[in-house]
C-alpha cells in the first residue's frame, strides 16, 4: 500500500514504507508459530529515513488516504468489523493559511458488545459516534507525528497542487515552512449495520 517509487517522484511528500515484525504464537500443539505483522511505519525524506509512525499513527495515516478497506476498529463497548471505508483529501487556501480537510466515510458490521444496556437504535448511534471519535484521533495521531518529522506523509502538498495549480507555483519551494502549521480537520461520518434479535441476543456471549 505504501509506494515508495512514486512518493520519491513527488517534490513534497514524504516516501513511506511498512515496518514489520515478528510474533511468536503457540500453536494447537503447543507448537512455536511465528507470524509477521506490520508494527509501524518508517517515514523517510529522499532516501533518508527520518522516524517512524507506531501502529496508531500508521492505522490513521491509512485511513486518512483511502488505504484502509477491511479490518477492525475497538471502542469502548464494543468490536466493529471494517466492510467499507473511504476518504478525500479537500485543500482550502484561505489568504496565506491552508487547510486541509480529511473526510472518511465508513460502514461496519457490530461484532461484539458488551455494554450493560439493551442495543437500541440510541445506543448504536452513540456507537457510531465513539468510532467515529476513535477514527478521528488516530488520524489526527498521525498528523502530530508528520508535523514534528515535518513530513508530509498524506501528499498535501500533492492535493493542495491538483487544486491551485497557480498558487502551487509559490508554496511549492518552501512547502517544509508552511507544513506543521495546516490546519487539518478531520469529518468522519460512520455507520454501524443493523442486526436481528437473535444476533442481539448473542452479542454479550
Amino acid at each position: 500500500y505504501l509506494d515508495f517509487a512514486n512518493r520519491l517522484k513527488s517534490k513534497t511528500t514524504a516516501p513511506i514504507i511498512p515496518m514489520v515484525g515478528i510474533l511468536e504464537q503457540s500453536g494447537p500443539e503447543g507448537e512455536k508459530i511465528r507470524k509477521t505483522r506490520i508494527t509501524g511505519t518508517a517515514v523517510f525524506k529522499g532516501d533518508r529515513m527520518i522516524g517512524e509512525l507506531n501502529e496508531r499513527e500508521s492505522s490513521g495515516l491509512l485511513w486518512a488516504i483511502n488505504k484502509i478497506k477491511r479490518g477492525f476498529v475497538i471502542i469502548p463497548d464494543a468490536n466493529l468489523e471494517i466492510i467499507r471505508a473511504k476518504s478525500n483529501i479537500v485543500p482550502e487556501l484561505q489568504g496565506d493559511k491552508i487547510k486541509i480537510t480529511v473526510e472518511i466515510e465508513q460502514e461496519s458490521n457490530l461484532l461484539q458488545y458488551s455494554g450493560h444496556q439493551d442495543l437500541t437504535s440510541e445506543i448504536l448511534h452513540e456507537l457510531e459516534k465513539s468510532q467515529a471519535k476513535e477514527i478521528e484521533s488516530q488520524v489526527l495521531a498521525a498528523v502530530e507525528k508528520s508535523f514534528s518529522l515535518n513530513a508530509d506523509v498524506f501528499g498535501f502538498g500533492d492535493a493542495v497542487h491538483r487544486k491551485y495549480k497557480k498558487e502551487w507555483q509559490e508554496l511549492k519551494p518552501r512547502w517544509d515552512e508552511f507544513y506543521p502549521y495546516i490546519e487539518v480537520v478531520v469529518k468522519v461520518k460512520t455507520h454501524i449495520n443493523e442486526i436481528g434479535d437473535i444476533d442481539k441476543a448473542l452479542l454479550k456471549d
